[in-house]
Parts: structure tokens; sequence; C-alpha cells
């Protein structure tokens, strides 16, 4: 029977890379994406008001929430 440490070290070695560890994150994989967006989207503005990060997130929030109040 494997002991606790095996059976882990087992099942870890088993499992696929995650996302980070396969350089989805990759700052020249960021760069294309976001040049294939603004290629896309030349004329993009957002319409949510904010002055901050933390301001858009919550306004993203309050907005996709907004549908189910009405």
């Amino acid at each position: 029977m494997p002991t606790r440490k095996t059976a882990a070290k087992t099942r870890s070695q088993a499992q696929p890379e995650s996302r980070a560890a396969r350089g989805d994150l990759a700052p020249d994989r960021i760069a294309a994406i976001l040049k294939g967006l603004d290629e896309a989207y030349p004329e993009a503005v957002c319409a949510l008001t904010h002055r901050s990060p933390w301001e858009l997130l919550v306004a993203t929030i309050l907005s996709a929430h907004a549908p189910m109040c009405a």
C-alpha cells in the first residue's frame, strides 16, 4: 500500500501542467492577443466610467447585475 506522500506525488505527476506553466501568461503571448484585439476593434472605448482599475472592476460587476435587477 503506498504511503500518503507517495500517493500525492503520483497524483501530481499524472496531472497536466497548469496554464501558467505552459506559458499562457507569457508577455509575448499577451502582447499578440492585445495587438489582435486592437486590430479587430480599433474604435473600442469603455462605456463604464472609472478612474482606477478598482472602480472599473466594481462598475463591471454592478453592470452585470443590472439586468437581473430590472
